[in-house]
């Protein structure tokens, strides 16, 4: 045999202390070589680092075909290499299907290289197997295998012999190459990568600063993508862009202290016209009624969380009347704060009624004053005043649901699911309190919002709503806030709290997109996210898809995405205020080459958010796509 000096490719990578980019040209090498002999036909069955050299001039060799089979043989004979020697000579780089002696093709190789590519990257394995072991502890090993994200399981001195600190190469690995790895160790062959070119190609969109193919084409991800290829122009954009937002931000700080009213409400007037000059422009149907967010009269004003929660509840209450147009949380509570008419509200929300109200609490003693206003004439549909305790707070709640719909002539459903009511009137304060710091949008609020939510589990360990809100308090700590290692503990907790609520209340649709976002994002597992969007949609067919689950399906483009814009206008039209889905809107335009619709949704994501990064850099980017980059 010929003799090949050199180093076996792990021991030659640490040695000269080897940046990622560098491993990865090395590796690329290696793919090279595999990909020319599944060309001919070879699988070579034993890849691991003692079989890859690297000479002193940093040239790979692939060595030791010794163990190599056929393609068109695959080891189906009397004489098969499997039945002469084993199930595999090196078990901690054998993919499951040859371990357990099933047939094999190329993605055996691709796996033996998954295994490879993670050592180059973290300084360990992905796992290990006792060599020794008997079939049905290699069977019941595999089958038990959890591969973890490689930013995740860095080896002791990872870092130092990849000229750089573990923190920084955490940062490296985590999502695309966490992603490649994932997909080249997938225990099913069909959710690895097809062929060692394919594997190649997304290494090199890594390297090359492009969106690889083992993540789903979000947005967010794309154009961080675009950015990072294109820094020096975006950058004396973003300069620019910024100066603009600076001297806009101040002409309208300025602005905002000499009004009286609330200028950054987008529907607010100078001069107020009265209600049957401005309703005069629209026609609201007859059984429509936007739920404002409960006003907080008790004594210490620290009640607020638990206002705002009622208001909240009802909205769920009425949503599940057939045939009654309920806004969401989203637009309703835009006005909470803002010196805004009834007229105003009505006329942005697209409703003939208006449900306002006012809660004093005060230890387990409440009172719930609730009016319905005909916003047309003025006057009064219906009010009461409710004087109870605590735990008959389930109760007003129905009545309260009941009230409205006898105003409206409209019927509640026979046969409606009964909400699970939660056994601890303290549980149910807690999820309220929960829920109400989960809308704040801050890191700090989120957190909190975990610690309250654990206690309302405390209490009560079937609650679902409570289970799911801790889920996404967890997400949104990870999905937003940057916090370093912390965002995988947050993401797992995500996970299983997702999981949990799910268990407990399989028809929450919600829940299963937040649990397909988690494994889209996090876990990498697309086939489990299509079918969580399925169970979803199965769940409620009228619930819309998040943006970044609907690019999962690949609808990006033609029919899929002229739906999608259908749906999404459709939940706009319920609830005309909610930013996330303008913006989604705006994007889906945008990519169908619709600009001029795109920029107008852009435009009313502003007027809604006049402070919200959403809207400026969506606004800019679709601004630099129209040519319009000054």
């Amino acid at each position: 045999m010929e003799y090949v000096q050199g180093e076996s490719l792990t021991h030659w990578c640490d040695a000269q202390r080897l940046g990622i980019r560098e491993r990865l040209g090395l590796f690329l090498q290696v793919l090279e070589a595999v990909r020319y002999a599944h060309e001919k036909q070879v699988i070579h069955r034993d890849l691991k680092p003692s079989n890859i050299m690297v000479s002193g001039s940093g040239q790979v060799r692939l060595l030791d075909f010794g163990v190599a089979s056929l393609l068109e043989s695959a080891d189906t004979g009397p004489m098969a290499l499997t039945g002469l020697h084993g199930r595999a000579l090196t078990p901690d780089y054998a993919s499951p299907e040859l371990l357990r002696g099933e047939p094999i093709d190329v993605r055996t190789d691709l796996y033996s290289l998954g295994v490879l590519l993670y050592e180059l990257l973290t300084g360990t394995r992905p796992y290990r197997l006792k060599r020794a072991a008997s079939i049905g502890a290699i069977d019941q090993a595999v089958a038990s295998l959890e591969v973890r994200k490689p930013s995740t399981q860095l080896g002791p001195s990872a870092g130092t012999t990849r000229a750089t600190t573990a923190e920084q190469l955490t940062r490296q690995l985590r999502g695309d190459l966490d992603a490649v790895a994932l997909k080249a160790l997938a225990k099913d062959p069909a959710r690895r990568y097809p062929s060692a070119a394919a594997l190649a190609d997304d290494l090199r969109r890594f390297l090359d600063d492009k969106p690889i193919r083992a993540r789903p084409p979000r947005i967010a991800y794309r154009l961080g993508k675009l950015v990072r290829r294109n820094g020096t122009l975006l950058g004396v954009a973003a300069v620019a862009l910024a100066a603009i937002v600076v001297a806009v931000g101040y002409a309208l700080y300025r602005e905002s202290r000499s009004q009286v009213t609330d200028s950054a409400n987008a529907f607010a007037v100078s001069a107020a016209p009265s209600p049957a000059s401005t309703l005069a422009a629209f026609a609201p149907p007859a059984h429509s009624i936007a739920v404002l967010p409960f006003l907080d009269m008790s004594e210490q004003r620290d009640q607020d969380y638990f206002a705002v929660g009622l208001s909240e509840e009802l909205i769920d209450l009425l949503t599940k009347v057939p045939d009654l147009h309920v806004p969401a949380r989203t637009s309703s509570f835009y006005f909470k704060g803002k010196l805004t008419q009834l007229a105003e509200i009505a006329k942005a929300l697209n409703v003939a009624n208006v449900l306002e109200g006012s809660v004093r609490k005060s230890g387990h003693a409440v009172r719930i004053t609730v009016h319905m206003i005909r916003v047309d004439s003025g006057y009064d549909v219906w009010s009461q005043t409710y004087d109870r305790n605590l735990k008959d707070i389930f109760r007003v709640q129905d009545e309260i649901a009941a009230a409205v719909v006898q105003a409206l002539t409209a019927q509640l459903l026979s046969n409606r699911v009964e909400p699970y009511r939660p056994t601890s009137i303290e549980a149910y304060t807690l999820f309220l309190q929960g829920r109400y710091l989960n809308a704040q949008d801050s890191g700090p609020d989120w957190s909190r919002a975990t610690h309250v939510l654990q206690r309302a589990m405390s209490l009560d360990p079937d609650y679902a709503l409570a289970w799911a809100a801790l889920a996404r308090s967890h997400y949104y700590l990870a999905a937003v806030v940057e916090r370093g290692s912390d965002r995988d503990s947050d993401m797992e907790a995500a996970g299983a709290a997702t999981r949990k609520a799910l268990a407990l209340n399989p028809a929450d649709a919600a829940t299963h997109y937040l649990l397909a976002l988690i494994k889209v994002t996090y876990e990498h597992d697309w086939n489990g996210a299509v079918a969580e969007m399925d169970a979803g949609r199965r769940a409620d067919p009228e619930l819309t898809e998040p943006r970044e689950l609907v690019e999962v399906r690949g609808c990006t483009s033609g029919p899929c995405q002229q739906k999608y814009i259908h749906d999404i206008s459709r939940d706009i039209e319920r609830d005309p205020l909610n930013v996330h889905a303008l913006a989604d809107r705006a994007w889906s335009h945008a990519f169908a080459g619709e600009l001029d619709t795109a920029e107008s949704d852009m435009r009313r994501v502003l007027a809604v958010n006049p402070g919200g990064v959403q809207g400026i850099d969506g606004l800019a980017l679709v601004l630099i796509a129209r040519g319009k980059a000054a």
